[in-house]
């Protein structure tokens, strides 16, 4: 038995000698399967990138390369073992749609943002012109918190945050968008939520490669510094904050975290911005494995998403009411989004099922019963749902 640090998988055998092929930190390396040794090659792929596949083929012309993908931009690599030599290539292939991913909307509601699934990119609708710009390079986001004069990105890999200034022109990652805070060192991959407070971004992930929980991180956009704090919920992923008006920041949890599950369920919980390690967990009657879209409801009160459930939690006396609209969900960390109506209902998203709710009775009314994902709002009241490649907006009637 060996053991080894990789950042990839490793490869199908080579055919030429006893040995698979893996990437750490960029580089190859050769294990040899006789020895259970490593070897650390001279090749190298390009900065920030990893090897996704390692597949040895056969090509036309008889040669026999290691090939697989370097990045979501379509870039691939090939490795002749024979030769010790690596090329990195990218075709010329004409422009597909992608699914549509993460989805906001603009302070005054006249644009519909929109990221697309695994190639990234931003779209941004105009709801008056009905026309829509696309920006590029940027990877694909889980989170997008627009704020005056700018938007924060939770960037995916390696848990990055990114900063576009509005007031400038869009160049593109790492330009404009730039990075401010890189999270990888700490084993997380997605930053799951993203809210502001003051000067203040605070910012709960999901891990990939830590033996822990995801992180709470705050990071000051004055000073540009930051403060992180590792398995902040013991082995589960922070996946929704709330800055609330009484001065707590309200959380919600994963059970899911580096794709082990936590034995305790979800967790709902808050702290002072000044004292994030004091943590109070408050008593949701429900034994939830994730607890998303936490959001301060038209009533005052804080509503939120415990798997298929929705709640309403009043901060004056400690209570919840609850009202359940699907008995299961799927996934670790995306699923439902809430958001409050121009009329004083709220609306939601769950497994793909689009509804409204009255906030005085909690009465619940399903709107679109399937393809409803993630959930945006205009100045209007209309709301915008995706599936699959497609943005389709909602009218109440």
């Amino acid at each position: 038995m060996a053991e080894f640090p990789a950042s990839s998988i490793v490869s199908n055998k080579n055919p030429f000698k006893n040995e698979v092929y893996y990437t750490y930190k960029g580089k190859f390396y050769r294990f040899d399967l006789k020895t259970l040794k490593t070897y650390r090659t001279n090749l190298s792929l390009p900065p920030f990138t990893e090897a996704i596949s390692l597949d040895f083929v056969k090509k036309k012309n008889g040669e026999t390369v290691l090939t697989g993908l370097v990045d979501n931009d379509g870039r691939y690599y090939e490795l002749n073992p024979i030769r010790n030599r690596l090329v990195i290539r990218k075709p010329t292939l004409p422009a597909q749609p992608v699914n549509l991913y993460t989805m906001t909307q603009s302070l005054d509601g006249s644009k519909i943002i929109i990221n697309g699934y695994m190639s990234g990119g931003l779209c941004i609708y105009d709801v008056d012109t009905k026309k829509e710009i696309e920006l590029k390079p940027v990877s694909q986001l889980e989170t997008i918190l627009v704020t005056p004069g700018k938007m924060y990105l939770g960037a995916y890999p390696k848990a990055r945050l990114l900063e576009y200034d509005l007031a400038s022109k869009w160049k593109g990652y790492p330009i404009n968008p730039r990075k401010l805070l890189n999270l990888l060192s700490y084993g997380q991959t997605r930053i799951t939520a993203l809210i502001k407070k003051d000067n203040t971004l605070l910012l709960g992930t999901y891990p990939e490669n830590s033996t822990g929980g995801g992180v709470l991180a705050l990071y000051d956009t004055v000073s540009g510094k930051s403060t992180v704090y590792p398995n902040f919920i013991n082995n589960q992923s922070i996946i929704s904050l709330l800055a609330y008006k009484d001065g707590y920041i309200y959380g919600g949890t994963s059970r899911h975290a580096n794709y082990k599950v936590s034995k305790e369920p979800a967790r709902f919980f808050r702290f002072k911005l000044d004292n994030p390690k004091r943590v109070e967990f408050l008593p949701i009657p429900l034994n939830s494995v994730m607890i998303s879209s936490l959001i301060e409801g038209p009533d005052g009160n804080i509503w939120g998403m415990a798997n298929g459930t929705l709640f309403q939690y009043n901060p004056s006396t400690n209570s919840f009411k609850t009202k359940q609209i699907l008995k299961a969900i799927s996934g670790r960390f995306k699923n439902a989004v809430l958001v409050n109506g121009k009329n004083g209902l709220l609306y939601g998203t769950v497994e793909g099922k689009l509804f409204e709710v009255d906030p005085s009775t909690m009465k619940v009314t399903i709107l679109l019963d399937h393809n409803a994902w993630d959930l945006a709002i205009d100045k209007n009241g209309t709301l915008y749902v995706r599936n699959l490649e497609r943005l389709y907006s909602f009218q109440r009637k």
